[in-house]
């Protein structure tokens, strides 16, 4: 029987963050992690979902950073053609390692037990980006060199297909060093070619919510090297979205966001709950970065998705 699995996580807003013009609840820095997984019988066990959020709570609690013993401080790049390409790469850098359960940050002042440091070159046709992960006794933990293709004004305008490349290519490294089991993880979802995945369709959002959150997802899903395409015909896993917005007291809304892991026959592979509440119409124009932190959350739960069904498939052979 293929297992079906229920995530709910609720995400609570910070009051005194609200502004009267813009909507400043951070969606990623104050999720919660998972509140509950249901998951039927016969089912293996999965690897646990959605480890950005508790990356997060990690990094503003400096015990669990201690405890953890993995924490990376991302250090800004030397070399870059100016400072914010430097610290765009550094970022990247951070988001790469999350993606694959390690615990990073670009703020000095957290605990840290790794420093992870960079040092670009550009020869007119190619960058270079030689990196060494530290511990704070200066052993080497690791060390390499990866490339990226890149024209002088794509390396003096940073332009962002080249940062993803460079840290993609450094956090894998640094993640097998680390996390080999997240690796493993992640490799055998890009493996799964035939596993491929699909944003169906996003609705009941206000403002551009629709579009803005289907368009971001694909973003995440591509920027992870997650086998994606447009061709829902051509995908074993689709995604799609439904957001219900209910007004509480005419100053507060509750939102909720549905997410839907699905084969293409109809069966369900997983559901995730994400709810909130909001200032009342906050979200009825442009949802922007709202979206965007939205989902990159579902990251992890689809490649774990696409772990599943290759053990299950490897199973039946």
């Amino acid at each position: 029987m293929p297992c079906r699995i229920s995530f709910n996580y609720s995400l609570l807003c910070c009051w005194g963050c609200w502004s009267a013009v813009s909507f400043f609840c951070n969606w990623r820095i104050v999720a919660l992690l998972l509140l509950a997984v249901l998951m039927q019988s016969g089912c293996g066990k999965l690897p646990r979902p959605f480890q950005t959020q508790e990356l997060e709570e990690k990094q503003a609690n400096n015990l669990l950073a201690i405890r953890s013993g993995r924490g990376v401080l991302v250090a800004v790049p030397e070399g870059a053609p100016d400072d914010l390409v430097a610290q765009g790469l550094a970022e990247d850098l951070k988001e790469g390692l999350h993606r694959l359960d390690v615990l990073a940050s670009t703020d000095a002042e957290k605990v840290h037990n790794l420093i992870l440091s960079g040092l670009l070159d550009h020869d007119g046709q190619t960058v270079r980006l030689a990196w060494v992960l530290r511990d704070y006794n200066d052993i080497t933990r690791g060390k390499g060199v990866v490339a990226a293709k890149a024209g002088d004004a794509d390396w003096r305008q940073g332009r962002e297909g080249l940062l993803e490349d460079l840290s993609g290519q450094v956090a894998a490294k640094v993640a097998q060093i680390l996390k080999p089991a997240a690796y493993e993880a992640a490799s055998k979802a890009v493996e799964v070619k035939q596993a491929r995945v699909a944003v169906t369709e996003v609705i009941g959002a206000p403002g551009d919510g629709n579009l803005s959150l289907a368009r971001s997802l694909r973003h995440h899903l591509r920027t992870a090297g997650l086998p994606f395409t447009e061709d829902s015909g051509q995908a074993a896993v689709h995604v799609s979205g439904m957001v219900s917005l209910e007004p509480l007291d005419g100053r507060t809304d509750a939102i909720t966001l549905t997410w839907i892991f699905s084969k293409p026959e109809g069966g369900e592979l997983a559901r995730i709950n994400q709810s909130n509440q909001i200032p009342h119409g906050s979200l009825d124009g442009r949802w922007g970065d709202t979206a965007f932190e939205v989902t990159s959350a579902l990251v992890a739960a689809v490649r774990q998705t696409l772990v599943m069904l290759h053990e299950q498939s490897s199973l039946s052979r």
